[in-house]
């Protein structure tokens, strides 16, 4: 199979869980036409009304003992590799072997129950947010890992009561192992943490330094900082406690003359690593060719991933007049922040929000970030 081919393939994989639980609205046209309810339809009617789209609910596998076996971006060259069921690690410091446990939230087995799942599920949801926008895979699975290009990997066990990241020889996709540590506590949903700190000792496996603000002679986290505004929670900057979490561009702790991108790095880690041809995401739509809605019964609705900071994404959608509502969500833990421009016949008509008395006709949505820094990721657009 050619390279061409492959990466057609892995743009019609589904994404698991990335895009759930997002809004709904109404829309004025279903999938037939019929714009003025009286149930008959056009006599020619719109090739950008709504379809019908595949139920995106994951169809889970678990492993013999209860594991969810999950993949966020199937076929992406370099594994982020989330181990809940423990292993034999080589030594931080020597070549020495140790064997840790894996994810037990309740102690009595070894097996995971239903309420140890629904951790694993949501923790890996949370982590595949935060890196939505590479070409990484994020997977409970080892022999995933094992038969992709490059990889890293996190242990959650309860014997290491915080988190540890390796900086250097351990880094992703080098040998002993590109691997780091956090206390279970990390995937627990009750504890309200949405697995940051899974993310913020992975960040250190692609050799990033923590993030913040140097006063004088002194470095403090960005959350360690007094003015802080708790808005915006940099991964690297103690673990993501803002109203958004994600990726900064800041100082970091070991080098006070020298602003970190954390994106960058990550994004050519991924390059050198594993082969990719830029380390971002493989487009999951056109920003030139546009792709129908989705009919959700009383709305329309695309859910997507903004790959890049330079990633558009056109969708096209009947309307039969009105006010037409607009609405762009990020879903879960993303951070991405959106802009949608309404177009009709290449003219800007319109944007998210309120847009009154538009009349009935075919009509775009282009979809991109708002520009700020890794305010991409994960989306939903609904109409109604």
């Amino acid at each position: 199979m050619d390279s061409d081919t492959l990466a057609a393939m892995r743009r019609l994989i589904p994404v698991l869980l990335l895009t759930m639980g997002c809004g709904s609205g109404t829309t004025a046209v279903d999938a037939t036409g019929d714009d003025d309810d009286d149930g008959t339809e056009n006599s020619n009617p719109s090739t950008a009304v709504p379809i019908d789209c595949p139920d995106d609910s994951p169809n889970i596998d678990y492993a013999g003992s209860g594991l969810p076996e999950l993949q966020s971006n199937p076929g992406a060259p370099l594994a982020l590799f989330l181990d809940f069921d423990g292993g034999t690690y080589h030594s931080h410091s020597s070549d020495d072997y140790t064997q840790y446990s894996g994810y037990n939230r309740n102690g009595s087995s070894d097996d995971f129950d239903a309420e140890e799942q629904a951790d694993i599920i949501a923790s890996w949801t949370h982590v595949s947010h935060y890196f939505a926008m590479f070409d990484v895979n994020v997977t409970t699975i080892d022999e995933v890992r094992e038969e992709s290009v490059g990889w890293g990997w996190i242990l959650i066990t309860e014997e290491e009561s915080g988190g540890r990241g390796s900086l250097g020889d351990s880094a992703i996709g080098t040998e002993p192992h590109a691997r780091s540590y956090a206390g279970s506590s990390t995937a627990r949903i009750e504890d309200g943490d949405k697995s940051r700190r899974l993310a913020h000792e992975l960040g250190h496996n692609f050799q990033l330094e923590h993030s913040g603000v140097w006063e004088g002679n002194d470095f403090y986290k960005w959350e360690d900082w007094d003015d802080w505004d708790e808005v915006y929670g940099p991964i690297m900057g103690g673990g993501g406690y803002g109203e958004r979490n994600g990726w900064s561009y800041g100082n970091h702790e070991g080098d006070r003359d020298t602003m970190q991108d954390t994106m960058e790095i990550i994004r050519q880690r991924v390059i050198d690593v594993a082969g990719s041809e830029t380390g971002w995401r493989i487009d999951d739509f056109s920003d030139s060719d546009p792709t129908a809605m989705c009919d959700g019964d009383d709305h329309a609705y695309r859910r997507g991933i903004l790959g890049s900071p330079d990633d558009e994404d056109l969708f096209k959608f009947y309307w039969a007049g009105g006010d037409l509502r607009v609405k762009a969500t990020a879903p879960d833990v993303s951070a991405a922040l959106l802009e949608v421009d309404v177009l009709q016949d290449g003219d800007v008509v319109g944007s998210l929000g309120k847009n009154e008395g538009l009349p009935a006709g075919d009509y775009q949505f282009l979809v991109r970030s708002t520009g700020e820094y890794a305010a991409i990721g994960s989306y939903e657009i609904t109409a109604r």
